[in-house]
């Protein structure tokens, strides 16, 4: 939020006030102003908190290793919990991984399609 305040502040102010004086809603100037100017930071944003969450599993496992019940576990907590600590499952976790490592690559993609158009 404070990074997405701090890109707002930094958006030049003449689009703005052009959209402003060809008497632009508040929501137009938003979605046809503003939004375009913040897409390239907030894709790579998004991009990095997703890689974030990902790679969030060691400081999770070591501080409660995924409790108190369920409370801090994520989709790689509970696919290491089915694989190795639960029941064992170690195919169905390695099918987990091959599905979240599936669902980044076509995020990545999709989110390189957006910045690159």
């Amino acid at each position: 939020a404070v990074i997405v305040l701090k890109l707002l502040e930094t958006l030049p102010p003449q689009p703005i006030e052009a959209a402003r004086l060809d008497h632009a809603k508040r929501w137009q100037i938003h979605a046809y102003v503003t939004l375009p100017m913040l897409k390239a930071p907030l894709v790579s944003l998004m991009f990095v908190k997703m890689i974030e969450s990902l790679r969030s599993f060691d400081l999770i496992y070591v501080m409660t290793r995924g409790g108190p019940g369920v409370a801090t576990e994520t989709l790689d907590m509970y696919a290491f919990s089915q694989g190795f600590i639960e029941s064992g499952k170690v195919s169905y976790a390695s099918a987990m991984a091959v599905l979240m490592m599936i669902a980044t690559v076509i995020t990545f993609t999709m989110l390189w399609k957006r910045v690159q158009a």
